[in-house]
């Protein structure tokens, strides 16, 4: 079978206002059975322990994982949520943050085509926050043909970093005065761990990164009943 893969991104969003809610664009050719995954990063005057990404305008939406660091007064948060394109494409929703302390936050949405069609399409989500060079998550699948994704925020720099060997970066929405938000996937043919990349971004760099295998679309079994029912 296929691995799911990446179809698009939609127009990423900021704001540097607390309590403002900003809606990411839709992504393009997005369609029946895609995959959507809202991210959400922000630079944030506090030192939360609960992530306070309030999400608003939008039913089924589902939360994958998190990560956060504090240093000194300030934070750097990553968050992201899946929802399931059934029909038409559903009208985005809106994440909003109530202590941005005159930083920053922005959202982004990526499709993903080929995924399977029931239950959750996400394997083995974890996270992790940090003061250093840029690194992802290592992700163990349980079987054939996943799409590993990794998304990363970092804090005020326009840098861009090196894609690791292997990877495809598929959105990478940078700023010299706010949060940066990057987008990779890799196919993993086989079942495995699929070990932490790095962007090799500055040794001081503060940033999260979410990372997740998306599971692949399984073609239903005809009912063999109705083979027999020609005879």
């Amino acid at each position: 079978m296929p691995a799911p893969a990446f179809r698009s991104s939609g127009t990423v969003v900021r704001t540097t206002a607390n309590n403002t809610s900003i809606t990411p664009g839709a992504p393009s050719g997005a369609t029946d059975g895609d995959i959507l995954i809202l991210l959400a990063g922000a630079r944030a005057d506090d030192t939360p322990t609960d992530l306070p990404f309030i999400f608003a305008n939008g039913t089924g939406w589902t939360e994958i994982t998190s990560a956060y660091t504090d240093i000194g007064t300030s934070s750097l948060q990553g968050r992201a949520w899946w929802y399931r394109v059934s029909g038409s494409v559903p009208t985005m929703p809106s994440v909003r943050h109530p202590n941005l302390g005159g930083r920053a936050m922005g959202a982004i949405i990526c499709a993903y085509s080929g995924c399977v069609s029931s239950g959750t399409p996400i394997e083995s989500a974890s996270g992790r926050a940090a003061d250093g060079i840029i690194q992802g998550v290592a992700v163990t699948t349980s079987g054939d043909d996943r799409l590993v994704v990794m998304n990363y925020f970092w804090d005020d720099s326009s840098t861009t970093g090196t894609t690791p060997s292997g990877w495809a970066n598929n959105s990478l929405k940078t700023s010299s005065t706010d949060v940066a938000i990057r987008n990779d996937s890799i196919t993993r043919a086989t079942a495995g761990t699929q070990s932490a990349p790095s962007l090799g971004i500055g040794a001081n760099e503060r940033h999260s990164a979410l990372g997740f295998a998306l599971l692949p679309y399984i073609t239903p079994v005809g009912n063999p009943s109705s083979f027999f029912a020609f005879f």
